[in-house]
């Protein structure tokens, strides 16, 4: 069964034309890049790709706003298959049939060609009243900054 989250939402670099939950645990996006994506200005000049770490934020985005209540704690097997360019069209999937196990799985398709696949580290998130559904990226970051300073 089909049903729409979001419809035509503009996120900071990219914009989301529709999320939708395709059956019970699998999400599903169709997402426009822009061309003027400050991504794509250092990355890399006159050859502009998206960096890796925007394909996995993408994902971590379609967690968010489909409201999951789970936040994404690591990542692994990650595989960049080919370049994403400038206003490329994607479809965006994320496997949520693991998700009791702590992971989720997820893939980026330019067509029917896989330009990125992986497994998201998940760890189960209850809304403490902040309005943050979980699924961010940002629980990664903190953990990266924890381990930078030695704790």
């Amino acid at each position: 069964m089909l049903w729409e989250t979001v419809r035509g939402q503009r996120m900071q670099w990219y914009h989301l034309e529709k999320a939708a939950r395709s059956e019970e645990l699998l999400l599903e996006a169709q997402v426009t890049l822009g061309e003027d994506s400050p991504w794509f200005d250092g990355h890399f000049p006159g050859d502009p790709v998206l960096p890796g770490v925007a394909q996995v934020q993408i994902a971590c985005d379609l967690l968010r706003v489909c409201r999951e209540p789970v936040r994404v704690t690591g990542l692994r097997r990650i595989r960049f298959k080919r370049r994403i360019r400038p206003a490329a069209p994607l479809r965006v999937s994320v496997d949520l049939s693991g998700r009791d196990r702590g992971r989720c799985t997820f893939a980026l398709f330019d067509g029917d060609d896989t330009v990125c696949r992986g497994v998201l580290a998940t760890e189960p998130y209850e809304s403490n009243g902040s309005g943050d559904p979980g699924g961010s990226c940002d629980a990664i970051k903190e953990k990266g900054k924890a381990n930078a300073a030695g704790k």
